[in-house]
């Protein structure tokens, strides 16, 4: 639980939805239940927790139309034809310097007796990108497990003798989730283990560490700990921001602050540290950005193409003062991308922007990662297409004739996407959706153009996506940033270029 002291802690989901977890603890420690079992060790000794018996609480479907701040009315009306909820979520949080407060109102719509009937509302509505489908549980889930051997009630806390050093090993974690890059690895970490049930009822496996111990890996988990030292300390500002903005709100319902992944921030434990991590750490200690009085919830992504993309266009449309679009780079360019001529020509050109690879060295180990994807193009058959968009987000409509993009952010990402084909017309959005329909993981991006081959009855044959860019595209570029401090830019420089009018200030 983040709470108001010199060294706030984050409860960290390592784990979800298992029916086991296996974890070695190095070292001395000592393990308790919620039940009073209490085991000590002397040495270093492997565990694994089975699931056995859980309760879960009763859950609702329901469809969240706008976000606002207490006390601010959305600007956008309710859909017609179900009953409307707010529901306040977030924290306050006192640190010694700095007085958090990230609640915010979510308004929904529903409730809906599956998730089905829900995306069906969604999908019906004129702009289904800006409405998102929220399954809100009713309490927390209880239960018991099986710790080699032993009944034993959740949730189970495991501490080591010294919980600042790394001494618990935990299993198979899968990263990337859903990214071409998912793959599963054993993680390293500092603090304490919780073991608890999810709200599905399954295992789920919590880090409860310090915070600056967790951005000591944020930081390298999301870039490499040979990225140069000014580009380290921005992603720990941001990745702190992102932590003290976010928590309670990403994973709403669940017993954690913030997941281990890239719907979070990414965090990989403590095999991703190296001095040059804990440096960063050290030299931004407590530093968060700060807009209108409350901390920035500092989005990033990899690689924007040329232009960052406002808020707005990708996620609820909300004007975030400083997630707005700009050139990622010294020299001017013709903005905003947003008309499908404009975004063509962008995506053809190779401009002199700090993100683009093809122009700029790399760390060695970000080079190989990156390479390819300031500009790419992916080439899809029809049968290809229409078996992704089926099996990916439900989407049937015969035979598919075209990719009509409907709408373009500042950057040229597509915000809404019409599919066309012979049954039918779907829309698709906001950016995430686009994504994840068109790839078997997830589409480098939602800015790129499409090109059909046709067969010899004038019907496509093929679909070729030509494409800028590697994730949203909205605040701080992580390649852009990595190249804006190989040349001698600042942290604060470089925060300033992709967080516009955010200040920086100490929170501890």
């Amino acid at each position: 639980m983040l709470q108001g002291s010199d060294t706030p802690s984050v409860r960290v989901g390592m784990i979800r939805g298992a029916e086991e977890i296996r974890f070695e603890v190095l070292g001395p420690h000592r393990i308790r239940s919620s039940d009073g079992f209490h085991l000590e060790a002397e040495r270093a000794s492997r565990y694994a927790v089975s699931r056995s018996e859980t309760s879960v609480p009763g859950s609702q479907h329901w469809v969240r139309f706008a976000i606002t701040l207490p006390g601010e009315r959305p600007t956008r009306p309710a859909p017609p034809g179900a009953e409307v909820r707010e529901l306040v979520v977030g924290r306050r949080i006192q640190l010694p310097h700095l007085r958090v407060d990230n609640r915010e109102t979510w308004h929904l719509v529903g409730p809906f007796p599956d998730n089905a009937s829900a995306e069906a509302f969604r999908r019906g509505q004129p702009r289904p990108g800006e409405l998102t489908v929220l399954q809100l549980p009713s309490g927390q889930a209880e239960g018991w497990a099986t710790l080699d051997g032993r009944r034993v009630q959740l949730p189970i806390t495991v501490l080591p003798e010294n919980p600042q050093e790394p001494q618990i090993l935990l299993r198979d974690v899968l990263i990337g989730i859903e990214f071409h890059w998912q793959h599963r690895e054993d993680e390293l970490l500092r603090g304490a283990l919780e073991i608890a049930a999810g709200p599905d009822g399954k295992l789920v496996a919590i880090n409860e560490l310090s915070a600056e111990a967790y951005l000591a890996s944020v930081n390298s988990s999301e870039m490499t700990p040979d990225s140069p030292e000014e580009l380290l300390k921005a992603q720990t500002v941001a990745g702190r921001s992102t932590l003290f903005a976010t928590a309670g709100k990403h994973h709403f319902g669940e017993p954690f602050d913030l997941c281990a992944d890239d719907h979070c921030q990414c965090y990989y434990g403590a095999s991703r540290e190296r001095e040059r991590s804990w440096e960063a750490v050290r030299s931004t200690w407590g530093e968060v950005l700060v807009s209108d009085g409350r901390v920035c919830d500092a989005r990033y992504s990899k690689i924007c193409g040329g232009i960052m993309e406002d808020y707005r266009f990708v996620w609820d449309d909300r004007r975030i003062p400083y997630l707005t679009s700009g050139v990622d780079g010294p020299e001017p360019l013709p903005v905003p991308a947003n008309s499908e001529e404009a975004a063509r020509q962008f995506i053809r050109s190779s401009p002199d922007v700090y993100c683009n690879v093809d122009r700029y060295p790399l760390p060695e180990s970000l080079r190989e990662r990156c390479q390819g994807l300031f500009r790419w193009q992916v080439r899809y058959s029809r049968s290809e297409l229409e078996e992704l968009l089926a099996t990916r987000v439900g989407v049937r409509v015969g035979r598919l004739l075209d990719l009509v993009p409907m709408e373009r952010g500042d950057s040229g990402r597509i915000v809404h996407l019409q599919v066309v084909g012979t049954e039918g017309r779907v829309i698709l959005g906001k950016e995430l959706e686009i994504r994840r329909a068109l790839s078997s993981s997830h589409l480098y991006s939602s800015c790129f153009y499409v090109e059909k081959e046709l067969d010899g009855h004038g019907f496509p044959e093929f679909f070729r996506l030509i494409g800028a860019g590697w994730g949203h595209g909205v605040g701080l570029c992580q390649v852009g940033a990595t190249v804006m401090a190989s040349r001698g830019f600042s942290y604060r420089q470089i925060l300033a270029h992709y967080y516009r009018g955010a200040e920086i200030l100490r929170a501890y």
